[in-house]
């Protein structure tokens, strides 16, 4: 009897964190499906490129060389698209 309810428990978890997870991905899909494969790719490449100094780069230059003067903060410095804030 208690193996039943260990099973029942068990899958009924497992369908609420199907549910969530589908649920979460159609989301992400409804709001990067409204935009064009342009601007998807200019995305991509911006976050590529918003990221910190390699720590090899420091080592080298002997800590001279800290931040990077591409480095992009997503709320203050926006990247010019005709609909942004």
């Amino acid at each position: 009897m208690r193996l039943k309810e260990n099973e029942l428990l068990q899958s009924f978890i497992s369908c609420l964190v199907c549910d969530i997870y589908e649920q979460t991905k159609k989301i992400k899909g409804v709001v990067m499906s409204k935009k064009s494969e342009y601007k998807k790719a200019r995305l991509v490449k911006a976050q590529r490129s918003s990221r910190g100094v390699p720590v090899f780069v420091r080592i080298k230059t002997q800590r001279k060389v800290m931040s990077s003067p591409k480095r992009r903060h997503w709320r203050s410095g926006k990247l010019g698209f005709k609909n942004e804030e």
